[in-house]
């Protein structure tokens, strides 16, 4: 019995010690397979380094878009910029008497918003309607999404001197959706923030959210998943800023 339990004993301990090895192994392959600036972004995400603004991923892709704008020489009467939820919109089908551009980027967060700054002043808008935080929020806490929309009100205005800012409320949210995102009291906090970095660059702030809620959250017909909206939800988006696209 005695050698019947060492054998199992030393069986074990072979098989964890190959089990081991496979995996330094495999974790020295794929160190030697990444690339230098894949780590630094890595690393940049996580807050431990500095990288250069033209080793981010999506360098290129602004600033190609950037050009292209630029060269088709073309002033907007409206930009729209956010994440997911102005992208799902159609404002420029709704307001067709004005000359309107789309800047929603699914899963944008309002830092990232910052880096396409220069695409909005590509297209020199008169106005701007912006809508962001949501995608913010499972990771930031409201405090540092005020200080994400300072920063881009100010690199807005730096840009956009005599362009008009609209800054609207983050959406409500649906009961199951809080675990993915935030509880709607912190959505609520969150757009209080937003307002008074609002009033304090003197732009002006919508409230959308008032609007949308019913019994702490975003509506089963307003919605089809929990945060994004149906198309019922977007006319009544349409109906609210309609004075504002007109002033």
């Amino acid at each position: 019995m005695k050698k019947l339990n060492f054998r199992n004993r030393t069986l074990k301990i072979l098989l964890c010690t190959s089990i081991l090895i496979n995996l330094s192994s495999l974790v020295l392959i794929l160190f030697y397979e990444i690339r230098t600036h894949d780590v630094q972004i890595v690393l940049s995400t996580l807050g431990l380094c500095d990288i250069d603004e033209s080793d981010k991923p999506d360098f290129y892709c602004i600033n190609a878009w950037d050009r292209c704008i630029k060269k088709l020489n073309i002033d907007y009467d409206i930009a729209f910029m956010g994440n997911s939820i102005i992208y799902g919109g159609n404002f420029q089908r709704e307001f067709n008497d004005k000359k309107i551009i789309e800047f929603g980027y699914p899963g944008d967060r309002v830092d990232k918003m910052i880096r396409r700054v220069p695409m909005l002043q590509s297209v020199n808008p008169e106005k701007i309607f912006i809508m962001g935080g949501i995608n913010d929020l499972h990771r930031s806490y409201p405090q540092t999404i005020y200080k994400r929309y300072d920063n881009l009100i100010t690199s807005i205005k730096e840009r956009l001197p005599n362009t008009k800012i609209y800054i609207q409320s983050i959406l409500p949210i649906s009961r199951n959706q809080e675990k993915n995102y935030a509880k709607n009291s912190v959505i609520n906090e969150t757009n209080r923030l937003i307002m008074e970095c609002a009033i304090k660059h003197k732009c002006t702030y919508i409230d959308l959210n008032s609007s949308f809620i019913k019994n702490g959250v975003l509506p089963s017909d307003f919605t089809d998943d929990g945060v994004h909206l149906t198309q019922l939800a977007y006319e009544k988006w349409y109906e609210i800023i309609r004075p504002y696209i007109y002033e």
